[in-house]
């Protein structure tokens, strides 16, 4: 099965422990890239990250700049976004147009600084600004890095910002208000807009946007440490304690739909609890789930994946919970094909091949091109199944 495919069948499933989410949530199909050493320092007690919403901005410790005007400080009464990417990163070169669209709506009222970071080459930099052209209209600057750095992670700007922040994918953004404070920090398609926009306006709050952030952080941090004890528990196969665990942040978080279905799946695939993950997995269809399609759809999957099949089953419970999700779906949703591929294969588990080649039959005709071949293999094992019966 190929990675896409198996990401549309098992949705929420596919993952065996949580994840914790950023701060700043990327906009649709615009995702992040990690960095080299992907790993955030470590919080303080008092503050999540060193570098906040509300800080004064680091100095700029840039190498050199390749395009655009040199900016050396932050003047004061000019707002700035400070951009990190690199030119190995995909959902960077996805956004550096639109930073451009932005740098020419606002003109001399916000200067754009886009500067790469975690290069593996630094020789690529100025070849991959050139090859963008006009789609990269603003000022480009390297960030300075030592010579035996061969991930670049260590840069000075990489570790004034964004490792300071806590910031752990690229592209990441960091606006500067008019008094060299931070404003706000995230992926540079949410969000980042509106923020700009209020500051224009003089109507942007760092005072609330300071307590927000601060809030946010702290919260992120708590569920680091969370995931920290639950990957722990998880590798000792103490699925007691990883319970336990997943029961705590669920008391705060009760609508985390993968917390949730973390927890199915310690109980239906970890701890083989057949019993209590049927219980859990009525009350998630009958509950935190009934408006999921895609969590409805991935604790089915679960329940009938042929790659990991439990060995007991409540097929009434998947059954119930892919139906709903069908329901759920109107025509042309992209999720459709994969949600009638769980049904099928539903249907085919419970031995109602009819039902399973006719649902089959329906995925193929909704699904996407890239989708089509994979679901019609299934469709032909459904049929072969039943010549064989």
């Amino acid at each position: 099965m190929n990675n896409l495919q198996h990401l549309l069948r098992a949705g929420l499933a596919s993952l065996t422990l949580f994840t914790v989410a950023p701060l700043a949530v990327a906009a649709p199909l615009v995702l992040e890239e990690p960095a080299p050493a992907a790993q955030a320092p470590a919080p303080k007690a008092e503050r999540a990250f060193s570098l906040m919403v509300g800080d004064a901005a680091p100095a700029l410790a840039v190498k050199k700049y390749i395009k655009g005007e040199e900016i050396k400080s932050f003047e004061k009464g000019q707002i700035y976004v400070v951009e990190y990417w690199a030119t190995w990163c995909g959902p960077c070169r996805a956004t550096i147009p639109h930073l451009t669209e932005l740098q020419a709506k606002h003109g001399s009222k916000v200067k754009f600084i886009g500067v790469s970071v975690w290069e593996r080459d630094q020789a690529k930099v100025e070849p991959f600004v050139a090859e963008m052209g006009d789609k990269m209209v603003y000022s480009i600057a390297m960030d300075d890095v030592a010579a035996d750095d061969k991930r670049g992670s260590n840069g000075k700007m990489a570790q004034g910002w964004m490792t300071a922040a806590g910031r752990n994918g690229i592209p990441s953004a960091f606006v500067v208000d008019g008094n060299g404070k931070i404003a706000w920090i995230g992926h540079p398609m949410s969000g980042m807009e509106e923020t700009i926009d209020q500051l224009l306006a003089g109507k942007f709050d760092l005072a609330k946007a300071t307590a927000d952030y601060a809030k946010a952080a702290a919260l992120q941090a708590q569920a680091a440490a969370a995931q920290k004890e639950l990957d722990t528990a998880m590798r000792a196969k103490d699925y007691k304690t990883a319970i336990a665990v997943l029961d705590r942040l669920l008391e705060s978080d009760q609508s985390n739909l993968n917390l949730a279905m973390t927890k199915f799946t310690v109980l239906l695939n970890a701890m083989k609890d057949y019993d209590a993950a049927s219980a859990y997995g009525a009350k998630l269809v009958e509950g935190a789930f009934k408006d999921s399609a895609n969590g409805l759809n991935a604790l089915a999957w679960t329940i009938v994946d042929p790659n990991a099949t439990p060995e007991k089953r409540d097929l009434p419970l998947a059954l119930r919970a892919a139906t709903r999700a069908v329901e759920l779906l109107k025509d042309g949703n992209p999720m459709l094909a994969s949600v009638l591929d769980t049904l099928a294969r539903v249907h085919f588990a419970m031995g109602d091949l009819a039902k399973a080649i006719e649902t089959q039959q329906k995925a193929v005709d909704v699904a996407p091109e890239q989708a089509k071949a994979e679901l019609q293999q299934t469709l032909d094992e459904y049929k072969a199944a039943g010549v064989k019966g």
